[in-house]
């Protein structure tokens, strides 16, 4: 059983890994180098949206899985790491991104501001990509010493 959750937590966190490299090395520079702000909002509002459908199931799904996880081996510091980095990155995307995109749902970015938004939405992006590659080094030390725990 235990195996199951490490391939669905693997292949979760390579996914989103993988969106969020993708985002940040050919989304966002795509929308960078539109040269009009009314082209970068129109784009940009369209990246959101669909990035959204992808890696929101994605981070609840690794969010509840390493919750339940890390409540069934919380004596085990090594347990909490893969939790952790959810958190951060979930308190990066509530804190940062969602009142960035909410603006730029709500068309209420004004021209001057265009930039600014995606610059700064851009720079916490890099953070949350830098920590989805990291996540899944700690799923794995995670699923190893349990997996070598239930063998013995």
């Amino acid at each position: 059983m235990i195996y199951k959750f490490y391939c669905l937590a693997h292949i979760a966190s390579g996914i989103y890994a993988g969106a969020c490299l993708s985002i940040s090395l050919i989304d966002l520079r795509f929308v960078q180098d539109l040269g009009d702000n009314a082209l970068k909002n129109q784009y940009f509002t369209i990246l959101l949206k669909n990035m959204g459908i992808v890696m929101g199931p994605l981070l609840v799904l690794m969010l509840v899985l390493f919750l339940f996880l890390t409540y069934q081996k919380r004596k085990n510091l090594n347990s909490f790491y893969p939790l952790i980095v959810l958190i951060t990155i979930l308190v990066i995307t509530v804190t940062i991104h969602f009142p960035i995109n909410d603006k730029f749902f709500n068309l209420t970015v004004p021209e001057k501001d265009v930039n600014y938004l995606i610059t700064k939405w851009m720079y916490w992006h890099y953070l949350r990509t830098l920590l989805a590659f990291i996540l899944p080094y700690f799923i794995v030390k995670y699923f190893k010493q349990n997996i070598s725990k239930s063998e013995n």
